[in-house]
């Protein structure tokens, strides 16, 4: 053993000797050299193996700066773009030198916007891939913002599609992340279904790869909500079109795209694998599933292997808490490697994994050995699944080490972090509220005041509303002794119209004033915290009840089933938070004149996969040509789209003939949106409230999206309508002005 030792203490020493002999050899030759190509490439050449084999990012970017000066003050552009591009790899690897990957990135656009580099734009684009992709790990999200909106140009020529697909998913993460997941999933289908229609300029074989990518992407958001049979038909659907492009059309693809096609296809499987729901039953085919993964990928995604690896081990902890060989001899497979591994993510996960199955077995010491890996990445990381898991595992070390006040701290922070920007937002949706509330009371009064003179002027003054007519008709007679029969028709219909508005604005006013008094008692903060309670205290009440069982009980079903419980509780209080802050937001619409079918049938779309599901006949029906409206149309189809799903729910499971129809009409002042359903229907002395925030016939509705369709109906000036009888089935009406009120 001390000779095995003294030859690895030899070898080291060897390698650091070797490492200097090579620098100061490299040196030399850079000194030698007089200021030219030959010397940049030389600092190139030292940069490039201080990056790589002495681990030294500090030198290798200061070396790569000082090379890509000298290649473009002696006009060699080539050359300094490549090396100024290998600044990205560093910081990628090395995140603490992310603003020396943004000075690089500015000098990048230097280069881009150069013509005698046009050649090489392609290359220079995806060399910024990496560095924005940097940007969203370490959550420089408004860099990204604005790194992307500045790229946008380049995308514009067909010839780049290609490229603009590349960088989807950068978009999708942007839209994650600023206006949430509903509008990430919306556009990641409208993606889906451009290259379903060839609307990329793309060979077959590369959308079919672009499919496949983007179907991996979609899934996710299915994923992280709990609703695994959806993810899987949309993993079936990626390997489908795998096999088939594998099969079939693999010469049409180029050594990368292979490449690519292999990768994506072991993060299927992977995928496939991950929603295996964790129980004793499941273990081994779990275990087979990673094995064959690592199978598959092991020549050109080894760092795949050992996550997977980590994953085994992971599922075989949660059944046996730390008691079966299997769970330390995955452990360790995945250890032998673990210094090679760049993906710090994959690291992170292993040491958690590790800590907690060290924590099981009691041995305090080195589970928080392993608890101080994962913290050198979790500040970083932006999976909350990640830090949720260390924060739960990390405080249950504290209490196990009887350090309460430490787990109860650490327990606390956490959850102030989070509640943090939803308690902000609120804070300041209520001040918003509250300066506007004098303006609002008088607005309201004014309003009042109007519609009651409106009000007894139709119904007190009868004779004077008749006189008035009188005297209109009269006029028209007059004009039409003057003017042609065109006119005359042109004037009635006006007439007509100047009428029916009347009545109209009457009832719209009323409908406003009803909104103002809603927005008056939302703008409360008291009542806000209490329809928060009223929300999640059900779930909240369950999660403690099915924890305290977890706790008593030594069955590892009855565990696993009371874990269940607790984390459909946590997405379900999540949700209705999520719903709560999405009514709270105050949106400004986007109007413009779009085609109310368009409208319908992108409602359509969204809902397909829903309506397939729950075996729903979805039958539309047009009976106007005329359809253009303004309108803003992704809040249109998010009304629709909510109308729908209402009526996907309202379905009983033993009808088997479940029907929706949804048309289009007019008449002459309205565009007339109908849902209707052969549902369970709406009880009669419900329909009064169901348009009322936090309202809900549903178990597991939050209320809200009823009202908010309202909410987006008034502001464009319209009225939302509902009739129902309780075993027959509910309609919807939706009436939008044909022509803007002036």
């Amino acid at each position: 053993m001390k000779k095995i030792l003294n030859i690895v203490i030899l070898l080291a020493v060897f390698q650091i000797i070797n490492a200097d002999t090579v620098v100061d050899s490299l040196k030399k030759v850079i000194d030698s050299l007089p200021y030219s190509y030959e010397k940049g490439d030389k600092i190139w050449d030292l940069a490039i193996y201080q990056q790589n084999s002495l681990m030294q990012p500090n030198l290798a970017i200061k070396n790569f700066n000082k090379a890509s000066q000298i290649f473009a003050e002696l006009d060699s552009l080539e050359s300094a773009m490549r090396t100024n591009a290998s600044i990205f790899k560093v910081a990628f690897v090395f995140p603490e030198h992310f603003p020396d990957s943004k000075k690089a990135f500015e000098k990048h656009f230097q280069f881009i916007d150069n013509e005698n580099l046009a050649h090489l734009k392609r290359f220079m684009i995806i060399n910024m891939q990496r560095h924005l992709t940097n940007a969203y790990f370490l959550k420089d999200m408004d860099h990204l913002k604005e790194g992307l909106e500045r790229s946008q140009k380049y995308f514009e020529d067909n010839q780049n599609d290609d490229l603009k697909l590349e960088f989807t998913h950068l978009f999708l993460l942007i839209t994650n992340y600023f206006y949430g997941e509903e509008k990430a999933l919306e556009k990641s289908l409208e993606v889906y279904r451009e290259l379903e229609n060839d609307g990329y300029n793309f060979a077959f074989a590369v959308r079919e790869l672009a499919r496949i990518k983007l179907l991996s992407t979609m899934q996710n958001f299915h994923y992280y909500r709990g609703n695994i049979e959806q993810s899987n038909k949309l993993l079936d659907e990626a390997i489908d079109i795998s096999k088939n492009l594998s099969k079939n059309h693999i010469d049409e693809l180029s050594k990368v795209q292979k490449l690519n096609l292999q990768t994506s296809i072991s993060h299927i499987m992977t995928l496939k694998t991950d929603n295996i729901q964790i129980s004793n039953g499941n273990l081994t085919k779990i275990e087979e599933g990673y094995l064959d993964v690592n199978k598959y990928a092991k020549s050109f995604d080894p760092e795949r292997s050992i996550n997977n690896f980590t994953k085994i081990a992971h599922a075989y902890d949660v059944i046996y808490t730390g008691k079966h060989p299997k769970i330390k001899y995955y452990l360790d497979k995945a250890e032998a490697d673990i210094d090679n591994i760049q993906n710090k993510l994959y690291v992170t996960n292993f040491y958690l994994t590790k800590a907690r199955y060290l924590l099981n077995l009691k041995e305090y010491d080195k589970a928080n050995s392993a608890f101080v890996k994962v913290e050198e990445f979790i500040d970083k990381s932006n999976q909350s699944w990640l830090k949720f898991n260390y924060i739960m595992e990390r405080s249950r070390f504290y209490f196990e080490q009887n350090k309460t006040k430490t787990a109860y701290d650490m327990i606390t922070d956490f959850y102030k972090s989070i509640d943090k920007d939803f308690s902000n937002d609120i804070a300041e949706k209520t001040a918003e509220l509250n300066n506007q509330l004098e303006t609002q009371k008088l607005v309201f009064q004014q309003a009042e005041l109007e519609n009651e003179l409106k009000v007894k002027s139709l119904q007190n003054s009868r004779e004077t509303l008749v006189t008035t007519l009188v005297g209109i008709v009269l006029g028209f007679t007059t004009l039409l002794l003057v003017n042609n029969v065109r006119m005359n028709k042109k004037l009635k219909k006006n007439l007509h119209k100047q009428g029916s508005r009347l009545k109209e604005e009457i009832e719209i006013s009323q409908k406003r004033a009803e909104e103002l008094i809603v927005s008056e008692k939302l703008s409360t903060s008291g009542q806000i915290a209490s329809s928060i309670a009223h929300e999640i205290k059900n779930p909240l009440t369950n999660i403690i009840t099915a924890a305290k069982l977890m706790y008593k009980t030594k069955n590892e079903e009855e565990r696993h089933k009371y874990y269940g419980i607790c984390e459909r509780n946590s997405w379900l209080a999540i949700d209705k938070i999520n719903a709560l802050l999405e009514y709270s937001k105050k949106k400004k619409m986007n109007f413009l004149d779009y085609s109310l079918k368009t409208v319908m049938k992108d409602a359509y779309n969204l809902s397909k996969g829903t309506l397939q599901e729950n075996n729903v006949e979805l039958k539309m029906i047009y009976t106007t040509h005329d359809d253009v409206c303004r309108i803003d149309p992704k809040e249109i189809s998010g009304v629709l789209v909510n109308l729908i799903m209402n009526s996907i729910q309202a379905m009983d499971e033993k009808n088997n003939n479940r029907k929706i129809e949804a048309s289009l009409s007019n008449d002459e002042d309205y565009y007339i949106i109908s849902i209707s359903d052969n549902g369970e229907g709406i009880a009669e002395n419900k329909l009064d409230k169901i348009f009322n925030p936090f309202f809900t016939t549903k178990d597991t509705g939050t209320g809200l999206g009823l009202s908010y369709a309202e909410k987006v109906i008034i502001e464009h000036g319209g009225r939302i309508e509902i009739q129902s009888e309780l075993g027959r089935g509910t309609k919807v009406t939706v009436k939008l002005l044909r022509e803007q009120l002036d």
